[in-house]
């Protein structure tokens, strides 16, 4: 075996006079099964080698037996492929309508992109490199596992055709709103959060600071998620390490165009300041903001109510699920909103 894992087989061997050692004909035939001790993945030159059931006594000329047996042998079992996690995603995603929605938006993709998606929940790996040796184990509904730069020019594909994209959304959430129909305000989950990259070349990635460190690349991931089911319904990047309420407007207004005509949005603290709340509710939207506790008029809020928060019997909310009270409260700016 090869110090990198690849592990090769040699049929000749000679002594070399100039050279003053052995040169062998080796062939790489495969590379090492990092997470299965003794096994290996075998490339095409494995069967080259092997399909004609060699000898006993040829084991002894390689650096690692291959893991892999006689393949005709009935009644055994040389490898275990699962194949349950693609299917599971295929049909989830035909559920929820995001699947005719990939084959209308990315026709010539599509089956790429959901070997892909198979891989990044089920191997927690989104590394393209990663992908081909985890194939050989786990089927994700192509005859032969592109290899990681054909991956990479997907992923680069994908991202060059940006209305693509957004054609996939919007059929999606019109897909989505039929197999999951609404009769009033749809709740959705709003949030966006910081992520580092080591991708080279991502024009939005900008340094700044993470939850890791200082002056790491960065991208802003935001996303709309169902309350009910938990579906994701459109995720966008932004630039660097932009402030949470930076792209509410924004994202409302993208949500607007792709049909949500009836939508409650639920935003956590990292939204709340007045001038979002006013942008917000001037959009007319129904939405929830929560406001830090550390607010001045929040923890006054608090102290006025104290000894009646304190007879939870008293404030029970049966709708929320929740002890405490419903009121209403003047923001610094002078708006008014239910709380």
């Amino acid at each position: 075996m090869l110090p990198n894992g690849y592990i090769y087989y040699a049929t000749e061997w000679h002594w070399d006079n100039d050279k003053q050692r052995t040169i062998d004909n080796r062939k790489i035939i495969g590379k090492r099964d990092q997470e299965h001790q003794g096994m290996m993945f075998p490339n095409t030159r494995y069967w080259t080698f092997f399909d004609d059931h060699k000898a006993d006594s040829d084991i002894e000329a390689r650096s690692e037996q291959p893991g892999t047996r006689d393949l005709k042998t009935a009644g055994s079992a040389d490898i275990n492929l699962s194949y349950a996690p693609f299917v599971v995603l295929k049909k989830t995603a035909e559920l929820i309508g995001a699947l005719g929605a990939l084959q209308e938006a990315f026709p010539k993709l599509w089956r790429m992109m959901l070997a892909v998606a198979v891989h990044a929940i089920v191997g927690q790996s989104s590394t393209a490199q990663h992908f081909p040796y985890w194939a050989f184990r786990n089927w994700c509904g192509l005859d032969t596992p592109p290899s990681d730069s054909t991956i990479s020019r997907m992923y680069r594909e994908i991202s060059d055709n940006t209305g693509r994209i957004e054609l996939f959304f919007s059929l999606y959430r019109a897909a989505f709103q039929k197999a999951f129909p609404a009769s009033s305000e749809r709740v959705i989950a709003f949030d966006s959060t910081n992520q580092t990259t080591e991708s080279r070349g991502l024009k939005n990635a900008q340094r700044g600071k993470a939850k890791t460190g200082e002056k790491l690349p960065i991208v802003n991931t935001a996303m709309y998620v169902d309350e009910i089911i938990g579906i994701s319904l459109w995720y966008e990047h932004f630039d660097g390490s932009v402030l949470d309420k930076s792209q509410s407007v924004y994202s409302i207004e993208k949500a607007k165009q792709l049909g949500f005509k009836k939508l409650f949005l639920m935003m956590d603290r990292g939204f709340y300041s007045d001038d979002n709340a006013h942008d917000v509710s001037s959009m007319d939207i129904g939405f929830a903001m929560m406001i830090p506790e550390t607010a001045t008029f929040v923890s006054q809020l608090i102290t006025r109510w104290r000894d009646e928060l304190n007879v939870k019997a008293k404030r029970y909310i049966v709708d929320e699920d929740i002890y405490g009270l419903q009121t209403e409260v003047t923001l610094p700016s002078g708006a008014r909103y239910y709380a």
